[in-house]
């Protein structure tokens, strides 16, 4: 979670200004850039930590001037993202202990930063800022002292606990651990380390960073508490690599990774590291750079939400500009650029932004368990902005498809069945939507029947809306690899004034989302039997010369609601005559030689009829040869389909 050390923040600078042009990307996209901006009235700032929730610390300019260098003044930052999504936010100065100048270095899953502030005197102090809630933009900021005889001191991480390290001069002055009083307190002891420089502190109190010890090379250590979370405990030498005199280690995680860079003599470059630490077994990986003679790793996260252990920093390329990297030691060897025995390459984080024109990214300072990264990008006129990396997450795939539409029958009486299917690992927590309801005359006789068709169709999904409402909503939860089906039925006005009905689903937790449309107004095969909304009658028959012929009236006499908003049926209509004895139809009255429905029909002319109207038609019969008894049969009326 640390910012690399001045040493290579002096050779970026030295780099940037003779970079020039800025490369171009590739394809392979895999983050967007977040500018997080500046401070009012400043032109500058840099992203050194954040949370699980996005929230990113760092420092910027403020427009004002540090009186005792004439440089301009710094102030420590807090970014806290407007929602989930986190490409946009608010930037809080989180002020000073009465000096000019403050950095935050970082920020636990409560809120808490810590950093580096100057006190009214101009001290460097350690700093602890407590929001005012768990999350808080407003807080207060705390000085947390210095070891015992010291007026110096600062804050380099903090653990989701609330347990701070840091450094403070004194009598003797070193590394120190500030534990709180009670979790996540403002108030607490500080223990002292030793000759040590801390720099990162895990959830369970490990503490990585670099030896100081007079008249001895800096070494990288591990410290690991007798206890989780304890004051007391041992130290471990990390050791270095083939040819490097120092080393420090920047960051370490939940599972035994502590990572940083090694320096070599004699023109002290850098190569980063990736320690693996199992009991008294440290297994070393050197990281390459990315054509450049360095490189250095910043921080680590842990392996979460599908994506392995990553780790976070920064190396120049061939041509000189300083990028920010990325290393996955679980991603298996493959050969650096400027390699040195057993080396494995880094990635280009700045190769893989998707919308980070006119800025090129220098650094990666730290990550998050979701991938997120905070670090520093330079624009076209060379000024340092904050930088959120969000992991570009592609949703996944929800299907949703109407199976079946029977008994769609205009606006009268409508039924679909729908198939919901998550097709992840996951399990969905999904809400269904059936909305497009036609608003006039309100919607007291719409009513789910038969909501599911079987209970284990989905099993607990809850049902709200229609009567009254606007639209009807299923929600529940759908297994990983599962489907569920959903029926519903529903009377009178229904769909919209263009015959329509939407239906959408979400999955609540990805946001995976799928749509379809059904539309009553086109025709539907097979017809529907809409015998029940009529009546017929025949007139007697009148049979002479081996033909029969009669006269069918059917009248539109029962909607199935309302009769003040019955709408108008919808056609074609066919007359059908089941069970005729004694005799065939005619086909000179209309009649096909087909037989789709299982017995002979007529096709009726009108397209619509409305309700009380009549639809009326001739009806010959021709008598079967050799049959003497009564011409017989029963109708019904269908309605719906293409011509069959």
């Amino acid at each position: 979670m640390r910012p690399l050390s001045f040493l290579m923040a002096a050779l970026i600078a030295l780099l940037l200004i003779a970079a020039g042009a800025r490369p171009v990307r590739t394809d392979a996209t895999e983050y967007t850039l977040v500018d997080l901006g500046t401070l009012p009235g400043g032109n500058a700032s840099v992203a050194l930590g954040l949370n699980a929730g996005n929230q990113v610390v760092g420092y910027s300019r403020n427009g004002l001037t540090d009186p005792l260098f004439g440089i301009p003044a710094l102030h420590a930052f807090l970014w806290t993202p407007a929602d989930a999504e986190a490409t946009s936010g608010t930037m809080v100065d989180l002020g000073t202990l009465g000096g000019t100048n403050s950095r935050a270095l970082a920020i636990n899953a409560m809120g808490q930063v810590v950093g580096v502030a100057q006190d009214a005197a101009g001290n460097s102090r350690a700093f602890l800022w407590q929001p005012s809630s768990p999350n808080a933009t407003t807080g207060t900021m705390i000085d947390l002292g210095a070891l015992p005889g010291g007026t110096l001191s600062n804050a380099q991480d903090i653990n989701d606990l609330g347990q701070i390290v840091g450094s403070s001069n004194g009598t003797p002055g070193g590394g120190f651990l500030w534990t709180p009083t009670t979790p996540n307190a403002a108030t607490g002891t500080m223990t002292s380390l030793g000759d040590v420089v801390p720099s990162g502190i895990n959830a369970a109190g490990a503490i990585c960073g670099g030896t100081n010890v007079p008249a001895n090379p800096q070494l990288p250590f591990l410290w690991t508490p007798s206890t989780p979370n304890g004051t007391t405990g041992t130290m471990a030498d990390l050791g270095l690599a083939a040819g490097a005199t120092q080393g420090f280690a920047f960051d370490l995680n939940n599972s035994g990774h502590v990572v940083g860079y090694d320096i070599f003599p004699p023109t002290f470059h850098t190569r980063a590291f990736v320690a693996s630490v199992s009991g008294a077994t440290v297994t070393r990986t050197s990281v390459g750079t990315l054509g450049g003679a360095s490189s250095g790793l910043a921080a680590i996260n842990d392996a979460a939400d599908g994506l392995p252990v990553t780790a976070v920093g920064q190396s120049p390329t061939a041509a000189g500009l300083v990028h920010g990297i990325r290393f996955r030691p679980s991603a298996g060897s493959r050969p650096a650029r400027r390699p040195l025995a057993e080396e494995l390459s880094p990635d280009d984080l700045d190769q893989l932004l998707l919308n980070a024109a006119g800025f090129a990214l220098t650094q990666g300072n730290d990550i998050n368990n979701k991938g997120a990264i905070a670090g520093t990008a330079v624009n076209l006129s060379d000024e340092e902005r904050a930088a959120l990396l969000k992991r570009l997450v592609p949703k996944p795939v929800l299907e949703l498809s109407v199976l079946s539409t029977g008994d769609l029958f205009a606006r009268e009486y409508t039924s679909f069945r729908l198939r919901v299917k998550n097709p992840t690992s996951t399990p969905m927590d999904l809400r269904v939507r059936i909305s497009g309801f036609a608003t006039t005359g309100g919607f007291s006789g719409v009513y789910p029947k038969n909501l599911f068709e079987a209970e284990s169709e989905w099993p607990g999904a809850t049902f709200t809306g229609g009567g009254a409402g606007v639209e009807l909503t299923v929600q529940g939860t759908v297994a990983a690899g599962d489907e569920v089906f959903v029926t519903f039925d529903a009377l009178n006005g229904i769909v919209d004034a263009a015959g329509r009905l939407a239906v959408a689903a979400e999955d609540q937790n990805t946001g995976a989302k799928a749509s379809a449309a059904v539309d009553y107004l086109e025709a539907r095969d097979p017809p529907l039997d809409v015998s029940d909304f009529f009546d017929i009658l025949f007139t007697a028959l009148n049979e002479r010369f081996g033909k029969a012929s009669t006269t069918a009236t059917a009248t539109y006499a029962r909607p199935v609601m309302n009769a003040a908003r019955a709408p108008a049926l919808k056609g074609p209509f066919y007359l059908v005559f089941d069970n005729l004895q004694n005799a065939t139809l005619d086909r000179s009255s209309g009649v096909s030689r087909r037989t789709p429905f299982g017995s002979p029909y007529l096709k009726l002319k009108p397209k619509s009829v409305k309700l009380g109207k009549k639809i009326k038609t001739k009806v010959t019969f021709r008598r079967k040869p050799g049959t003497t008894g009564p011409i017989t049969y029963t109708v019904r009326i269908l309605a719906g389909a293409g011509t069959p």
